[in-house]
């Protein structure tokens, strides 16, 4: 009786899994911590529609573990399971689906992080630790604010029970004021002068950190190190000089646009998994709302017209990668010319802010004008070694197209699918896009057949039409299809492209938020909001 009311109670890893193999890179590491912790295992599957279970083991290579199937949506369905009270970590990937690098936090990790009061630990499929992997050494950055400080206590609790050394991090922001929090602690003003107030400033790190692990019961070795920078590439690049198993970071918030700036930071490159600790703040208000559904009827528009990449085709991804490249060598060598510090180019927030959804020249324009950097407008003609805005246009360009080579042109299905049931029911389609080799990926993606009529980049340029969020482009492909605004339906992937869907007063916007904060192109103008094209209805 004894022993079976101590294995109920045995505390236990819940980890998620949606039969993609993404997420299946999370449970060899559900197992290494479970084996550390002495804990048990849970494997939970969420699914749209109810699965054999035999099948369901069969098919997540769970034949003698714990396996709960869910039924719903899987943010919720994850979050209703975390309240069992034995539940002591929560293992899950930033994403499922595909194993593809530069990929962005999903919904699901985002919504769970967002409303979870346990502890997440959190990997990248693409950065998935090897098979002898087992937490040794944790990361544990600090801001000099005592809610994070406060954090350490339990922490240092958890490394005892996995044997495991802590690393303090302080990292000196740059450009910032520090900490405002009430109670919290600056950083030396004097980097390269450690004989000012290091020493004093040494001294008192270790004495609150003293304070918070006083009622710890176990003993575990900690370092304090200091960094100045960038705090997320500054986190990044220590974790991976001393190789270290596991970052550690207190949850501020609820995962709003605009917070969680050092968490977005690591996510994108952490070599190791995340372990989140602590609470969102109670001020904020959780995203966990449920996605808003789109349907398309023929009886109230007459056309669709979307935009190319990241709509149509997966090619969003390889523009991000491309214009990171340009940027980030021009960026280094401005440094070594001594015209500023180097500060990388951002695939994910740079990208989508500045350069997504617009014309080449624009993109560079507007971006070299967000890091305060004045160069001549040149000639498209410009040699992609000049010096000028056309000229970096034009080496974006070149790296687009070699990673192209490199990786193909591929589609969304979903997408294909849905253009061709609406010109079955009769409704006109056209595409548009900023890139002046719109014709030659429709051809190479074979699926040139799907539309009406195509703007871009060459008929921008012919017609003088400004870019989006300019409405121009979109106007132009509307009427050539001959159909009413208000009885034409835009889709868009980019904010400067649901601006321009806005502008324009189309029928209906729908953002499709393949990466982005959730919310983040109704904010901007989409009447709605999806993750994917398969999330919107066709009445016939």
């Amino acid at each position: 009786m004894n022993r079976k009311r101590k294995a109920a109670s045995r505390t236990k890893l819940l980890v998620a899994l949606d039969g993609s193999p993404a997420a299946a890179t999370a449970l060899p590491v559900a197992r290494a911590v479970a084996k550390q912790l002495s804990a048990g295992i849970e494997v939970l599957h969420v699914s749209r529609r109810p699965v054999a279970s035999s099948l369901l083991r069969s098919r997540l290579g769970v034949a003698r573990m714990p396996l709960s199937a869910c039924v719903g949506k899987p943010a919720t369905c994850i979050l209703r399971h975390t309240e069992q009270s034995n539940v002591e970590l929560v293992v899950l990937t930033t994403h499922g689906r595909s194993i593809r690098p530069g990929r962005a936090m999903g919904r699901v990790a985002a919504a769970v992080i967002a409303a979870s009061s346990r502890p997440i630990l959190l990997l990248r499929p693409e950065a998935a630790p090897r098979r002898s992997w087992r937490i040794r050494r944790l990361l544990f950055p600090l801001d000099g604010t005592p809610a994070t400080a406060a954090a350490l206590k339990d922490v240092m609790a958890l490394a005892g029970r996995l044997g495991a050394s802590i690393d303090v991090l302080y990292v000196i922001a740059a450009r910032s004021r520090g900490p405002q929090e009430r109670g919290s602690m600056g950083a030396p003003r004097y980097m390269d002068q450690p004989h000012y107030e290091w020493a004093q400033w040494a001294g008192e790190v270790m004495e609150r950190l003293c304070r918070c692990c006083a009622e710890s019961p176990v003993d575990v070795p900690i370092a304090v190190h200091v960094r100045q920078g960038e705090v997320g590439a500054e986190i990044v690049e220590f974790a991976t000089e001393r190789r270290h198993d596991a970052i550690v970071l207190v949850r501020r918030s609820h995962m709003e646009p605009g917070r969680a700036h050092a968490l977005r930071a690591v996510l994108q490159q952490t070599p190791c998994p995340i372990l989140l600790v602590g609470s969102p703040a109670s001020t904020s208000a959780p995203h966990d709302a449920p996605r808003q559904a789109a349907t398309i009827s023929p009886k109230e528009f007459d056309a669709v017209i979307v935009d190319l990449d990241g709509v149509v085709t997966r090619t969003a991804t390889i523009h991000a990668e491309a214009w990171k490249q340009l940027f980030d060598r021009y960026l280094k060598k401005r440094e070594g010319r001594g015209e500023g510090p180097y500060q990388p180019f951002d695939a994910e927030a740079d990208y989508r802010r500045f350069v997504d959804g617009k014309p080449r020249y624009d993109g560079v324009a507007s971006f070299l004008a967000a890091r305060d950097i004045s160069l001549p407008r040149g000639s498209p003609n410009d040699s992609p070694r000049r010096e000028t805005i056309c000229g970096l246009g034009n080496m974006k360009d070149a790296y687009f197209f070699r990673l192209l080579e490199q990786r193909g042109v591929s589609v969304y299905e979903s997408t294909v699918e849905l253009l061709r049931r609406l010109r079955h029911l009769g409704v006109k389609v056209g595409v548009f896009s900023a890139s002046k080799h719109a014709e030659a990926l429709l051809t190479r993606a074979g699926v040139a057949d799907l539309f009406d009529v195509r703007v871009d980049g060459v008929t921008a340029e012919e017609l003088g039409l400004p870019g989006k969020p300019h409405p121009a482009v979109l106007l132009e492909t509307a009427r050539r299809l001959k159909v009413s605004l208000k009885r034409t339906v835009v889709i868009e992937d980019a904010i400067a492209g649901v601006q321009a869907g806005s502008a324009g007063k189309f029928g209906l916007v729908i953002g499709v938020n393949r990466h982005g904060e959730p919310g983040e192109l109704t904010r901007h103008g989409a009447n709605v909001e999806v993750e994917d094209l398969g999330d919107v209805a066709v009445a016939d």
